[in-house]
């Protein structure tokens, strides 16, 4: 999923297809692949990025993530107790498949389908994304994963 210019996405050459949280995903109750995520800091890129977009922004130099960086949660590190189902999902997968810096942005982002998508598909209740949340706000969701444990890894082959 990585694309020389102009082609996939414009910040990275890496294609959201695979690493983008589906409501698919969620309604079966499981992120079975690699999550992307995005970074209000970044210091220029690695393989699988075949380009990047970091600005002259002041969070962006060294000491800042890659784009195009792997990480996963370290081994044995365990899951806090309290988090939403969603919470749960994005732990165990950045765990087993590892999540991957895919853009610059405003804030710390993972990259999950828009609500907008479920209601276009003809629902009308609400996406299972959503629903996962049990309640919480949009940043509380993910907000007491072990960030901490976080180990850069190299990318699959």
């Amino acid at each position: 999923g990585v694309f020389p210019s102009p082609y996939g996405l414009s910040a990275t050459g890496i294609s959201y297809l695979p690493t983008t949280i589906t409501e698919a995903d969620v309604a079966a109750g499981a992120i079975d692949h690699a999550i992307a995520v995005q970074l209000p800091g970044c210091y220029n890129y690695v393989y699988p990025a075949d380009r990047l977009d970091c600005s002259s922004h002041p969070n962006n130099g060294s000491g800042q993530p890659a784009e195009g960086q792997w990480f996963r949660f370290a081994p044995g590190t365990t899951m806090p107790s309290a988090l939403t189902p969603f919470g749960q999902m994005v732990f165990k997968a950045i765990q087993t498949y590892g999540m991957v810096v895919t853009d610059y942005a405003g804030g710390t982002m993972l990259v999950a389908e828009q609500p907008g998508d479920w209601a276009a598909q003809g629902n009308s209740c609400t996406d299972p994304i959503t629903a996962s949340w049990n309640g919480q706000q949009e940043y509380q969701v993910v907000a007491s994963l072990p960030w901490s444990h976080l180990q850069a890894v190299d990318p699959p082959s």
